[in-house]
């Protein structure tokens, strides 16, 4: 079992919880039978891939915030 603190494990549950309503949303936008597919496949882009470029930006700042943290410490 993997053992990691709460704010992690919500953060997870988080991201889980909006992939899969991202997930919901770009299948309701491709069987939308009014719209072109030009942008069906734009809206399946962006939500399939707002999620994961979200979660990779809150890492990373993650990461520059502990560095500068150490940094300030030194």
């Amino acid at each position: 079992m993997l053992v990691t603190p709460l704010s992690a494990q919500i953060v997870l549950a988080v991201f889980a919880l909006v992939y899969a309503a991202s997930i919901f949303a770009t299948v309701v936008a491709v069987r939308d039978r009014y719209s072109a597919p030009g942008l069906k496949a734009t809206w399946a882009v962006a939500l399939l891939l707002l999620p994961p470029v979200g979660l990779v930006a809150w890492e990373a700042s993650r990461v520059v915030e502990h560095r500068a943290a150490r940094l300030a410490h030194v």
